[in-house]
């Protein structure tokens, strides 16, 4: 699979503009399986952190108790608004 293009990351941007907003910058993702690590890589390139299933065994927020499968990424504040900071001239 392609690594996302730029419209991946002015969604991206998108969604760290309004989890600075919205959220104080916290910002949690799933990266798609097809995707491959590959895409985990993009990601992390891009400042996300994986959120760890050793500390995160089930995902903080759902009830059901959302299994982690090391797919998911995050952006604290600092993270979103580096990422944020760094696109501005696209805006």
């Amino acid at each position: 699979m392609a690594q996302p293009k730029m419209i991946g990351r002015a969604a991206l941007d998108v969604a760290a503009c309004i989890a600075l907003n919205e959220c104080e910058g916290r910002l949690w993702l799933h990266a798609d399986p097809k995707g491959g690590p590959r895409l985990l890589s993009w990601y992390r390139n891009l400042g996300m952190e994986i959120v760890d299933p050793a500390t995160y065994p089930t995902l903080p927020g759902f009830s059901s108790g959302r299994f982690n499968d090391g797919r998911y990424l995050n952006f604290d504040r600092d993270a979103a608004l580096r990422f944020h900071d760094s696109h501005k001239q696209y805006r």
